[in-house]
C-alpha cells in the first residue's frame, strides 16, 4: 500500500499519515524515497492501539451491584 492508499484506508489524510510516520507511529517500510504500507501490519497496529471502553460508573467508584 502506498501513502494514500493507507490513508483512504484509515479514513485519514495523507498529512496524518505522513506525520505518523514522523512519529514512528505507524509500522511502514521506506524503499528508495518511497514509503510502503503492509495492509497485514497496518491492521495489527489497530488492533493493538485499541482502547477498551470503560463503565463510567466503575471509574466513578461505584459498583454495579449499586446501581
Amino acid at each position: 500500500m502506498d501513502l494514500a492508499s493507507v490513508a483512504a484506508y484509515l479514513h485519514t489524510t495523507e498529512r496524518h499519515v505522513r506525520a505518523l510516520v514522523a512519529r514512528r507511529a505507524i509500522p511502514y517500510l521506506k524503499v528508495g524515497k518511497y514509503l510502503r504500507f503492509d495492509q497485514a501490519d497496518i491492521d495489527d497496529w489497530l488492533d493493538s492501539s485499541r482502547v477498551e471502553v470503560a463503565d463510567w460508573r466503575i471509574i466513578a467508584g461505584q459498583s454495579l451491584r449499586t446501581i
